[in-house]
């Protein structure tokens, strides 16, 4: 895999930066550092979270039948009528990350709450999880609302 630098020294090689070039680059720095984390305290690039380990294969993610833990200001909708349409599509939800939380799912606006700027308790302890078991997955909005039909 290249490096920030090995991307921009190729990118800037014939003088002239292309578009693919430009979005290269850009998603090395969202990656990094994030493109709004000082405005919403969530790392984004456009509209959507950057979360190390967040799952990205849609098609991995389903909702009966799995547990859900909501972070974050959802642009869908308030927590309760999301954790409605999932418990309406065979899912279930809980206010807090457990052991059997199958998704931790993370709004694309931080919460004012959240104990640090860029992360909530709950993503926290989902991280803590993960490394000893694997689980919860993390799950960005815009996938949630794929799902849900937005």
């Amino acid at each position: 895999m290249a490096s920030l630098g090995e991307t921009a020294r190729r990118s800037f090689a014939d003088g002239r930066i292309t578009a693919e070039e430009a979005e290269d680059i850009c998603g090395w720095i969202a990656r990094l550092v994030g493109d709004s984390a000082t405005d919403t305290g969530l790392p984004t690039f456009g509209n959507v979270g950057v979360i190390d380990g967040a799952l990205e294969d849609a098609s991995q993610f389903v909702i009966p039948s799995r547990m859900f833990v909501l972070t974050g200001k959802f642009a869908i909708g308030p927590r309760k009528a999301i954790a409605a349409m999932i418990c309406e599509r065979g899912g279930d939800w809980k206010d807090t990350v457990c052991g059997q939380t199958d998704y931790l799912v993370v709004a694309a606006e931080a919460s004012r709450d959240w104990k640090h700027s860029h992360e909530s308790t709950k993503i926290i302890r989902a991280m803590e999880l993960r490394e000893k078991g694997g689980r919860p997955d993390l799950v960005l909005e815009p996938m949630l609302a794929k799902a849900l039909g937005f």
